[in-house]
């Protein structure tokens, strides 16, 4: 199960590396946001994990996992991934950078036996600027697997305490598009 999963995420990059474009997000959603709607596009950097290093299958899996939240979110106009040459000129642009701050990885033989040990936890930091580089958030945001589960859960429930700032946050008016 374990190598279907990494299999699976590395074809998910793949294919994102060679996608020019995340597909379209509709502005509206059923469910009132918790705040107002803004036309802002985004564009999700590759996770930095230089000055903490992180298991490849860990990156891939927060950085996809990532991407999806945010299209699911329905936040941003558009959801750009890193390299994208589509997002250029696209005047309402954010950047979203990812660092890892912190990465312990855990045992799930250890969580599975015992209820105090093997804990899995990932701390990154989650920065949101505009092109003028200007930081609109600057986060740190924990993932954790605490019990039951594989190692690579702590990235879903990263990206979901990631998504969740991002929808809550308030963000400034969107720069309108020259005609």
């Amino acid at each position: 199960m374990k190598n279907f999963r990494l299999i699976l995420a590395f074809a998910f990059l793949a294919v994102g590396a060679t996608s020019s474009q995340a597909g379209p997000q509709a502005a509206s959603t059923a469910a009132k946001p918790a705040v107002k709607q803004v036309p802002w596009a985004v564009q999700v950097e590759q996770v930095d994990s230089a000055a903490n290093p992180l298991p490849a299958t860990f990156s891939v899996a927060i950085y996809e996992d990532l991407v999806d939240q945010l299209m699911k979110s329905k936040r941003f106009e558009h959801v750009y991934r890193s390299g994208d040459h589509s997002a250029e000129g696209v005047s309402n642009l954010l950047t979203l950078k990812t660092s890892v701050e912190k990465f312990q990885q855990g045992s799930e033989t250890t969580r599975a036996v015992t209820t105090v040990g093997g804990f899995t936890k990932i701390f990154v930091r989650m920065q949101l600027a505009g092109k003028d580089g200007k930081l609109l958030i600057d986060k740190s945001v924990e993932g954790k697997i605490r019990f039951v589960g594989e190692n690579l859960k702590a990235t879903q429930d990263l990206t979901k305490g990631m998504t969740k700032i991002l929808v809550q946050t308030s963000l400034p008016e969107a720069p309108v598009a020259a005609k």
